[in-house]
C-alpha cells in the first residue's frame, strides 16, 4: 500500500521529468539550430573568402600572361600553364578553411576536379546534406570553389555539452527525489499518527491524546484543529446525549399524552350493546403523536348527543385545546339536570320538550366558554349533533366544519347546514341550526379534512368527489364499513405519502325501535298480539329470562282483568292501550282502558296464610301483580284507567 508520501514524491518525480524534458527539448532543438546556423554562415563566409582571394591571385596572373602573349588568357590556361602555383591556391584554401575537418575543392566549368585541401584527421564527411555543402563560383571566371563540411563537427561540441548536462540533470533528479521523499516523509509522518487518533476518537475515545507537533506550518494547524474538534466532539456528544435523554423524555411523555388524548375519546365498538336503535363506529389517526381531532358521544334519555371536532395547528397546543372542548361539551350537556326528554309514551311531546337543548343551543354555549378560557388565537371547528332515538329527529349545527354526508336508501349526499363561524372566535355568536328525520337504516357520516384534504405524491387532494364515490361504492350498511373502506381509500390514494394532517371519522346508523304501545279491544283472545309485543321488546332490552317470567305474568293478570272486569254487558266493546317504556334501569308498562274507574291499589291484600274457605273471593289476581312488580302506580285522567307496573331489569 503506498503511503501519502510515497505517492507525493512520484507526483513530484513526473512534474521534474516533465519540466527537464521540456527544457531539453527547448534547448536541443535552439542549440542545434543557433549552431547549425552559424556553421552555414561562416561555411559559406570563408569559401566566398578563399574564391575571392583565389580570383584576384588568377586575375594578376591573367593580366601577366596577357601581357606577355598579348592573348588572353582562360583561367584554366592560367593554371595549367603553372603560371599559379598550385600550393599558392591550395594556402589560398587553407588559410580560409575555419573547420578541422573539412575538405575546400576547385573545379572547373565541367566539375572537372582542379585541385582538393583536405583537413587532417577528418572523421566523417557526409554527402547527403545539402545544406553542409558550400559552393561559391569564381568572379569572371568559370571556377567553382566548394567546402564539404563535416556534420559531427558542427556538433561535436553540442554532443559533449548536452551529455554532460543530462548526466547532471539525471543526477539532481535522484538528489531532488531523496531530498523530496525525505522532506515528505518528515513532514507527513504525524498524518498517520492523527489518522490512528482520528480512528480512537471515532470509536469513542475522546481523551485519547494527539501527537505532537512543534513547527507552526500547516501540518501544527492541522494538529491543532484536531486538539479543537476532540474537545468540541466531546462537548457535543455531551449535549447530544442530553438533549437526546429530553427528546426521549418528550417522546415518553408524548406517548402517554396519545394514550391519555385516545383514552379519553370512546373506543368501546359497539359503544351500547344493549341498544338496537343505533349504530356508531370511529376511528382517529393523529398526523403526529397527538393531534387536535375528536369526536364524542353521549346519550342522555332517548336523545344521542354526538359531535366532531378539528382544533386549528397541530401537536401538544391542539391536543390539550381538544380535550378543554370535549371536556365542554361533555358538561354542557350533563348540565341540563331537567329531564331532556319525555318517555316513549309521547311520541307528540319529545319534539317540544322544553329541557331538551337543541344541537345549536349546545353550540352557543360552548362557544361562549370556549371564548371566556381561551388566551391564544386557537379555534375549533365542530359539527354537533341530538338525534332523539324515538322519533328520529336530528337537530344539528355546524360551526364551520366540513358538511356530513347523508346516507340513505334515495340519496347520498352532503347534508345542507347553515354558515357558521367556528367556535372560539367571537363570544356570544348566535349559532343556526338545522332539523331533519331520520328513516330506517339512514346514516350521518362526519369527518375532519384529514379525509379529504389528504395528499398522493403528485400533491392531489383526496377531494369531496371521492369520498362520495367510495361512499356509493361502499357495500356495507353498517358504520363500521363505511369508516373502514373510507379509510382504505384514502391510504390506497395516498400512495404512501406522509400524512399532514389528523383523520378523523364518525358514522351513525339509526334503527327507529319497535312500536313502542299496542292497542286491542277487549276482548280475551286479543292478548296474545299483547304478548308478542311484549316479548319483542323483552328481547330488545336483552330482559333475563326470570325477571321476563314476571313480567308476562303480571301484565297478563292486569289485562285480563281489565278484559273480564272494566267493561260491563251493557258497554259496547272499547280498546285497551298498553304502553312499553324503559327510564333508569326500570320496565313501565303503562295499561290504559276506557272502563268503569277501579283503582286496584285500594283493594285490601289478601292475607294468603288462610285457608281458600277463610279467604274472601277475589282479589289473589291483583294480589299477584303486587307481588310481582317492583312498583305499581294508578290515576284516573280523561275518563281513563291508567295502571302503571315497574320492573327492575
Amino acid at each position: 500500500m503506498r503511503t501519502f508520501s510515497s505517492r507525493l514524491t512520484v507526483y513530484i518525480l513526473i512534474v521534474m521529468l516533465v519540466v527537464f524534458a521540456s527544457v531539453f527539448t527547448v534547448y536541443y532543438i535552439g542549440v542545434r539550430d543557433t549552431l547549425e546556423g552559424e556553421a552555414v554562415r561562416l561555411a559559406r563566409s570563408q569559401s566566398g573568402k578563399a574564391a575571392d582571394e583565389i580570383d584576384d591571385a588568377i586575375y594578376k596572373v591573367e593580366n601577366t600572361l596577357n601581357e606577355a602573349t598579348n592573348n588572353e588568357a582562360t583561367n584554366n590556361e592560367v593554371i595549367n600553364n603553372e603560371a599559379i602555383n598550385i600550393d599558392t591556391i591550395k594556402k589560398i584554401l587553407s588559410d580560409n578553411n575555419p573547420f578541422e575537418h573539412s575538405v575546400l575543392k576547385l573545379f572547373d566549368k565541367d566539375s572537372n576536379l582542379i585541385l582538393e585541401e583536405k583537413s587532417e584527421d577528418v572523421l566523417s564527411i557526409n554527402f547527403y546534406d545539402e545544406d553542409f555543402v558550400f559552393s561559391n563560383q569564381l568572379p569572371e571566371t568559370s571556377l567553382i570553389v566548394t567546402m564539404e563540411v563535416d556534420r559531427d563537427e558542427i556538433f561535436y561540441d553540442w554532443y559533449f555539452l548536452s551529455g554532460i548536462m543530462l548526466l547532471i540533470a539525471i543526477a539532481g533528479i535522484i538528489i531532488i527525489c531523496f531530498l523530496v521523499h525525505f522532506v515528505v516523509k518528515k513532514t507527513s509522518s504525524p498524518l498517520k499518527a492523527f489518522s490512528n487518533a482520528a480512528k480512537e476518537i471515532a470509536s469513542g475515545s475522546f481523551d485519547n491524546e494527539l501527537p505532537v507537533v512543534e513547527t507552526h506550518d500547516e501540518v501544527g494547524e492541522l494538529r491543532n484543529s484536531f486538539d479543537f474538534m476532540q474537545v468540541e466532539l466531546k462537548k457535543y456528544i455531551s449535549s447530544l446525549r442530553e438533549v437526546t435523554a429530553k427528546k426521549e423524555q418528550i417522546e415518553s411523555e408524548l406517548k402517554i399524552a396519545r394514550g391519555i388524548q385516545m383514552a379519553m375519546l370512546p373506543d368501546d365498538f359497539p359503544p351500547f350493546p344493549l341498544r338496537k336503535d343505533i349504530d356508531i363506529y370511529a376511528v382517529l389517526e393523529p398526523a403526529k403523536a397527538v393531534g387536535g381531532d375528536f369526536y364524542d358521544y353521549i346519550f342522555k334519555g332517548d336523545n344521542l348527543y354526538f359531535v366532531i371536532g378539528d382544533v386549528s395547528g397541530k401537536g401538544v397546543p391542539a391536543s390539550l385545546f381538544m380535550a378543554v372542548t370535549r371536556s365542554l361539551f361533555r358538561a354542557n350537556i350533563e348540565g341540563y339536570s331537567a329531564p331532556f326528554a319525555p318517555s316513549m309514551s309521547s311520541v307528540s311531546s319529545v319534539s317540544s320538550a322544553p329541557f331538551a337543548p337543541s344541537a345549536a343551543e349546545i353550540m352557543t354555549s360552548l362557544n361562549n366558554m370556549l371564548c371566556k378560557i381561551s388566551r391564544t388565537n386557537m379555534f375549533v371547528t365542530l359539527f354537533t349533533g341530538c338525534l332523539n332515538v324515538v322519533t328520529g329527529r336530528l337537530s344539528y349545527c355546524n360551526a364551520g366544519h366540513n358538511p356530513p354526508v347523508l346516507l340513505s336508501s334515495k340519496n347520498i349526499g352532503f347534508m345542507d347546514v347553515a354558515t357558521n363561524i367556528p367556535a372560539s372566535v367571537q363570544e356570544d355568536f348566535l349559532f343556526k341550526g338545522g332539523e331533519i328525520t331520520l328513516q330506517k337504516e339512514d346514516t350521518i357520516f362526519l369527518y375532519t379534512d384529514g379525509v379529504t384534504e389528504a395528499e398522493n405524491r403528485n400533491q392531489d387532494f383526496f377531494s369531496d368527489d371521492n369520498l362520495i364515490k367510495f361512499l356509493s361504492c361502499s357495500d356495507g350498511l353498517m358504520p363500521q364499513k363505511y369508516v373502514k373502506d373510507i379509510l382504505s381509500a384514502v391510504r390506497e390514494f395516498a400512495d404512501g405519502t406522509e400524512q399532514n394532517d389528523d383523520i378523523t371519522m364518525l358514522a351513525i346508523t339509526y334503527y327507529p325501535p319497535l312500536q313502542y304501545n299496542i292497542t286491542i279491544e277487549n276482548r280475551i283472545e286479543n292478548f296474545t298480539a299483547v304478548y308478542e309485543f311484549l316479548e319483542k321488546w323483552l328481547e330488545f332490552y336483552n330482559v333475563k329470562s326470570d325477571v321476563r317470567g314476571k313480567i308476562n305474568l303480571a301484565v297478563e293478570e292486569a289485562v285480563v282483568n281489565v278484559i273480564s272486569h272494566a267493561y260491563t254487558s251493557d258497554n259496547s266493546p272499547s280498546d285497551i292501550s298498553v304502553e312499553f317504556v324503559v327510564k333508569n334501569g326500570l320496565a313501565n308498562i303503562i295499561i290504559s282502558d276506557s272502563g268503569i274507574s277501579f283503582n286496584p291499589l285500594n283493594v285490601e291484600k289478601q292475607n294468603i296464610t288462610l285457608s281458600p274457605e277463610e279467604r274472601p273471593i277475589g282479589g289473589l289476581g291483583i294480589h299477584l301483580i303486587r307481588e310481582l312488580s317492583d312498583d305499581i302506580t294508578y290515576h284516573r285522567k280523561s275518563n281513563k284507567n291508567i295502571l302503571t307496573l315497574r320492573f327492575k331489569i
